[in-house]
């Protein structure tokens, strides 16, 4: 009898061990899922900022992009109405200074190849000899006609100064509007400030630096996407590497943006050191439970071979 009883209590106790570490089991799962959900759902609220930001420049090119079509639908009117070439050289620079007050400092030039003659709203030395046929810009507009186009970024060869161009085709396709935007202000993208710890880096086709912005490191964040091979278009390239994540968005002209928020900012520190706290708590318990019933059924066993 005195065997059974005390058979009886350590198995009580044994039972009650095993309970109490799938009990430690459970919560530490259930907090490692909502720890990891958690981290998800700070990754999505990244990719949403990331996507803000995105949308603002998508924003500020598709003006320039809609300045491109209004100088052409003009230029259009004043071929159909037959107007003389004084007439167009003057609606061109009206059009310019027009739309150049809307882009603040950043200087804008309008050209255009009509009727197999180069126009510019500002004539430079050379126009009449100037081989428009074979510039990049000419050729895609022509072999896309009716969508805007893009070029790589690259510098003037007068001034130096970095400048993209917009370049589209006319309702007679060999017909083509220029828009040159130059890059003579740090902020060309009309952004304001970026919070403290953002950053921001825009890049051509070609990874050619356009822009950038804010406090970025932009070796960190190269080294990042590097390590990573995302194929969506709204992609998440780093996650809480060196106290922040990383956002690669590309824009509908084929750049790329980089978008740095510090993960502070997504994760609140304290929230992610509670759960894990708790997740700490959960594994020492479940390893004191172990080591608990692990000497329990030792000592058991010790304690009915001494009774034979």
């Amino acid at each position: 009898m005195e065997i059974s009883s005390g058979f009886k209590k350590k198995f009580r106790i044994t039972l009650y061990i095993i309970i109490f570490i799938a009990v430690e089991i459970f919560f530490g799962y259930f907090t490692l899922k909502s720890r990891n959900l958690f981290l998800n759902n700070s990754v999505n609220y990244g990719s949403y900022l990331a996507q803000a930001q995105t949308d603002k420049i998508e924003t500020q090119l598709g003006e320039y992009v809609l300045s491109t079509k209004l100088a052409g639908t003009y230029l259009d009117e004043m071929l159909a109405l037959n107007a003389s070439d004084e007439q167009i050289h003057q609606g061109m620079v009206s059009f310019r200074n027009k739309i150049a007050n809307e882009f603040g400092d950043n200087v804008i030039d309008i050209y255009a190849v009509l009727n197999g003659r180069i126009m510019a709203a500002n004539p430079w030395e050379g126009d009449t000899s100037y081989d428009f046929s074979n510039t990049t810009w000419y050729k895609d507009a022509v072999a896309t006609p009716g969508t805007p186009v893009f070029s790589n970024l690259y510098k003037d060869a007068v001034t130096r100064q970095n400048v993209f161009t917009i370049s589209l085709a006319l309702s007679d396709p060999h017909n083509v509007i220029a828009l040159d935007v130059y890059l003579v202000t740090d902020n060309w993208m009309g952004f304001s400030e970026l919070p403290n710890g953002y950053g921001l880096l825009i890049y051509d086709a070609q990874h050619t630096l356009a822009y950038s912005s804010g406090q970025i490191n932009e070796k960190i964040l190269q080294e990042s996407i590097a390590a990573n091979s995302p194929t969506e278009v709204l992609r998440y390239a780093g996650a809480v590497q060196q106290n922040l994540n990383v956002y690669v968005c590309e824009l509908s002209n084929g750049w790329s943006v980089i978008i740095q928020i510090p993960s502070n900012d997504l994760i609140p520190p304290q929230h992610m050191s509670i759960m894990n706290l708790g997740l700490g708590f959960s594994i020492l318990n479940t390893i004191i439970a172990i080591v608990v019933l692990t000497h329990n059924v030792r000592r058991s066993k010790y304690v009915l071979s001494d009774s034979y």
